[in-house]
């Protein structure tokens, strides 16, 4: 049985009544009992006794009751093994033995292979190197039959005597993922970021608004930066060198705003100080009226103010009259504190403390307000002082200049330059557009009528004369053309001949690349040698009609060019008009 954890209820000396487990010699109800044991191994003098059979079966019983155990009774682990006959060679059946035989000469040696430990004589069975501590693994040993392996911890890889935990650098490798710095450690690594950013999922550095997490240590207003941020005072407060520091003070040069002492509303310091406020306005013709917050006001000492105080003066320089010293509480002042003016657009005000250990928590400081009052208007357009070139508006302190229609104002707000309409599709016009200081006119092409609305053209509605059916005869030339070289002119002078006249003596003209000049109406008379190896077409253009239009049968030209761009050639005499003519213009 397994000693190393032992515990059944009850006592061997009582014969074991409860707890108890019990091995009998064979399978049968009636085999023989051979040992009953229960209790520790004190109960024993710390060794479990070995039971044998004496054959190759047996049975063995565990009986438990519902009895409260101690919580030392862990129950029992029974290992068992054969016990073969003794044989003195190891030749026959491996002299018995579960691995190796070794003849001896009172007999034979049974052993076992590596990681196996002999039970009894001739077994071998695994031995658990895990559980014995007996491996030389670095970190976690697992058993396997006959051996076991070693493994590492995350981070930690197996070094090359299979035994042994080799650190694994993550950060070796595209910076472990960190986003910024990678810093690694025994098993793992670390991420970390850079001031101003935290690590968020293990590697991502986001950046820390200090401003809104209240991590910050402004005195008064935090703006969150990239990485950090910065701080910045309130109006009438001045940044101190530490970056954070608040203190009154400074130079205002907003048209309207406000300041006040350290610690307003609830109490100012308790030192000798001095605060300067510098106001300049942004009109130099203007003034200021300053107000006192009458919501929550008190300074130590009262009037005439040898304390605590807080003095105007009209004027920034040291010899600028005092225009009031204030101190003390509201109801020195009847419940109200009256405005104070300026006289110019610049002045100082200065707010003096002085070191009192017991001031009372009523004296809480001062808040003032301050505006612009503006200088009386002067109307540059109506006094002809404005500089505009065309349209003037006066305005509370200034004016502005404007244009007519058709021009647009010039960059220096004083000047004005005419639009050209027509470059653009504003003007409206159908047909053509002229551009005029300050507007444009349209008008129309010829043939057309401007209508009232002196944009749209409409064409006129007078026809073309109409042509006459009456005249017979029309002009034709009376001398034909003959003997025209390819680089010659020669002018025909026309006679009166009739349409039908004409077909019945032209009836083909044929012209190729040569040009054919003739001052008259038509080509008719003695047929003339023009033979084109391509022929091309002849224009007829008439210039003047000297007499109503012909009819269907009848023509009459007065002056015609005919032209051929055709060399001529040389052969049979061919008529200048075909029977039917074609591809003649008039």
């Amino acid at each position: 049985m397994n000693q190393t954890a032992f515990g059944i209820n009850g006592n061997p000396s009582a014969s074991c009544p409860t707890d108890y487990i019990q091995f009998f010699d064979g399978t049968s109800s009636n085999s023989n009992s051979l040992e009953k044991i229960c209790g520790v191994l004190s109960h024993y003098g710390g060794t479990l006794p070995v039971i044998s059979t004496t054959s190759s079966s047996a049975r063995v019983v565990f009986t438990g009751s519902n009895i409260r155990r101690p919580l030392s009774r862990v129950g029992v682990k029974v290992d068992y093994v054969s016990i073969v006959p003794i044989v003195y060679n190891c030749s026959v059946e491996n002299g018995g033995c579960h691995h190796i035989c070794v003849s001896r000469s009172e007999g034979v040696e049974c052993q076992c292979r590596d990681g196996y430990g002999l039970i009894g004589r001739s077994t071998c069975s695994d031995r658990n190197e895990c559980e014995s501590g007996s491996h030389g693994c670095d970190q976690v040993c697992t058993n396997a039959e006959g051996s076991y392996t070693c493994s590492c911890h995350s981070g930690l890889e197996l070094g090359s005597d299979g035994e042994s935990c080799i650190d694994i650098n993550e950060c070796s490798v595209e910076n472990g993922g960190c986003n910024y710095e990678c810093v690694n450690q025994e098993g793992s690594f670390e991420c970390r970021c850079r001031d101003g950013y935290r690590v968020s999922n293990g590697r991502e550095c986001i950046e820390i608004d200090e401003c809104s997490e209240g991590t910050h240590n402004c005195d008064s207003d935090c703006t969150n930066t990239d990485g950090s941020y910065t701080c910045s005072c309130n109006n009438g407060l001045l940044l101190q060198p530490d970056g954070h520091s608040c203190r009154c003070g400074g130079i205002l040069t907003a048209a309207s705003g406000s300041f006040q002492t350290d610690g307003w509303p609830t109490s100012y310091r308790q030192e000798n100080f001095q605060c300067e406020w510098i106001i300049q306005l942004p009109n130099s013709d203007a003034t200021i009226q300053f107000n006192i917050d009458q919501s929550a006001f008190g300074t130590l000492g009262k009037p005439p103010c040898n304390k605590d105080y807080i003095q105007f003066f009209d004027g920034t320089d040291s010899g600028a009259a005092s225009l009031k010293k204030i101190c003390g509480l509201l109801k020195f002042y009847g419940g109200a504190i009256p405005s104070i003016n300026t006289t110019s657009s610049t002045t100082r005000v200065v707010f003096t403390g002085t070191r009192f250990q017991q001031r009372p928590l009523s004296r809480v400081g001062v808040k003032v307000d301050y505006v612009t009052i503006p200088p009386p208007d002067v109307d540059e357009c109506a006094l002809g002082t404005h500089n505009c070139e065309q349209l003037c508006e006066n305005t509370p302190g200034s004016f502005i200049c404007s244009c007519r229609n058709g021009y647009s104002l010039s960059s220096d707000d004083r000047t004005c330059n005419d639009i050209d309409e027509c470059l653009g599709n504003s003007h409206g016009c159908d047909q053509v557009c002229t551009n005029t200081n300050g507007s444009y006119a349209c008008s129309c092409v010829d043939r057309f009528t401007l209508q009232s609305d002196m944009q749209t053209c409409i064409s006129d509605p007078t026809p073309p004369p109409e042509l006459s059916t009456t005249h017979p005869k029309v002009v034709t030339p009376s001398t034909s053309v003959t003997n025209i070289s390819p680089s010659g002119t020669e002018t025909i002078t026309p006679t009166t001949q009739s349409v039908s006249e004409i077909k019945s003596t032209l009836t083909e003209l044929l012209v190729t690349e040569t040009t054919v000049t003739a001052t008259s109406p038509l080509l008719a008379g003695t047929p003339t040698p023009l033979l084109p190896k391509t022929p091309t077409n002849i224009s007829l253009a008439p210039t003047v009609l000297s007499k109503p239009a012909p009819t269907s049968t009848e023509l009459l030209v007065t002056k015609t060019t005919v032209t051929a761009s055709s060399p001529l050639l040389a052969g049979t005499p061919t008529p200048l008009l075909p029977k039917t003519p074609t591809n003649i213009s008039l």
